[in-house]
C-alpha cells in the first residue's frame, strides 16, 4: 500500500510531465519544437524529475523522449541521441525520438542515417510532414534531388499552408533548372506569409 501511494504522489508532484513536453501529436508537427511554455521549464530541474521518475521504476519511452529533448535544447546532443536510441530500444515505433535523433544526424551532417531515422518515423507517423521535409533536406545534401523533390511534394500535400515547404520546394525546382515551378512556389511562398529572397 505504502508503495501505490510514493507512486501516486509522484505523479501528483511531477504533474503527468512527460505529457508537458511531448509536443508531437497527430497533427504532424515535430516533437523537437519546444512546448509554448518553454520559457518556463527549468532544464535542471525537470532533468531531475525525470531521473527521479526513472529510478523509481516509471520506465518508458516518452520519458527517455523527454529527457533526450532536454539534452538537445541545452546542446547536450550526443546525451539527446543516447535517451532517443533508448527511448526506441524501448518502443520500436516511437516516431518522434525517431524524428528528433534525425535532426541530430542531419545537424551532424550524417544524412543517411538522418535519412533513416526520417524514414523510420514516417513510417510509424505517415502525416509528420517535417519528417518528409528534413528527409528532403538530407536527400538534397547528398545530391538525391529527384528524391528531395518527392518528399516537398508529399509534405505539401500534407500541409499547404506552409509557407517554407513551398520556399524550399523551389529552390529544388531552380536546382532542376525547372523556373516555371520554381516561380509559381516562390509565388505560392510569398501569399502564405514568406518573403523568400531569389
Amino acid at each position: 500500500m505504502k508503495k501505490i501511494f510514493l507512486i501516486l504522489a509522484a505523479y501528483m508532484v511531477f504533474g503527468f510531465f512527460q505529457y508537458g513536453l511531448a509536443a508531437g501529436d497527430d497533427s504532424g508537427q515535430p516533437a523537437a519544437e519546444s512546448p509554448e511554455d518553454e520559457n518556463n521549464i527549468n532544464p535542471e530541474s525537470e532533468l531531475k524529475k525525470i531521473d527521479i521518475l526513472i529510478k523509481m521504476g516509471f520506465e518508458n519511452a516518452d520519458l527517455y523522449y523527454d529527457r533526450g529533448w532536454i539534452h538537445a535544447e541545452e546542446g547536450e546532443y550526443d546525451l539527446a541521441k543516447k535517451d532517443y536510441s533508448y527511448a526506441l530500444k524501448l518502443d520500436s515505433s516511437h516516431a518522434d525520438s525517431y524524428f528528433n535523433r534525425g535532426l541530430i544526424y542531419l545537424m551532424e551532417k550524417k544524412y543517411i542515417k538522418a535519412i533513416s531515422d526520417f524514414s523510420q518515423a514516417i513510417k510509424y507517423n505517415p502525416r509528420m510532414t517535417d519528417a518528409f521535409c528534413n528527409r528532403g533536406n538530407a536527400y538534397l545534401q547528398i545530391g538525391k534531388v529527384q528524391k528531395a523533390l518527392e518528399d516537398y511534394d508529399r509534405a505539401i500535400d500534407l500541409d499547404d499552408r506552409d509557407p517554407d515547404l513551398y520556399y524550399n520546394r523551389a529552390f529544388i525546382h531552380q536546382t532542376l533548372g525547372q523556373t516555371k515551378d520554381a516561380d509559381a512556389d516562390f509565388k505560392k511562398a510569398k501569399e502564405l506569409g514568406s518573403l523568400p529572397e531569389k
